[in-house]
């Protein structure tokens, strides 16, 4: 009983001393494209912490959770016209009309060249992209 006692005790003081894990900032904004809300797409964070991925609502919103304190690279990806054809193999390519086209400048689509750096925590994390050529 007693070293049962003390095995909690330590537990106790573990999680104390440590808390209850990484935790971090949620990174909430708008991405638009001139000054239209993004319809769909990722935002992706780079940084030395790791690398966080959030999804983009058709009203140019996106959230992400638990992003340590820290600076990083961003990039955009998957702003399309249209959403994709659903399902895998023949059935995407058998959608009506042209596929897709990206509403972005091509350069977003990687952390190295978008030139899109946040820090976090912020006031704001809004995105304005130049729109596709």
């Amino acid at each position: 009983m007693k070293f049962h006692s003390c095995c909690v005790l330590l537990a106790l003081s573990c999680f104390a001393v440590l808390g209850c894990g990484p935790g971090g900032s949620e990174v909430s904004g708008t991405v638009l494209v001139g000054d239209q809300p993004a319809p769909r797409g990722t935002v992706n964070l780079d940084g030395e912490e790791g690398s966080y991925r959030g999804g983009i609502g058709e009203d140019g919103t996106f959230t992400i959770e638990n992003v340590p304190e820290g600076s990083y690279q961003v990039a955009v990806a998957g702003v399309l016209d249209k959403a994709p054809a659903s399902g895998m193999g023949e059935d995407m390519y058998n959608q009506s009309g042209p596929p897709p086209k990206s509403l972005i400048d091509p350069k977003y689509s990687s952390p190295t060249t978008s030139g899109l750096t946040l820090t976090v925590p912020s006031d704001t994390y809004d995105l304005t992209l130049d729109q596709a050529n």
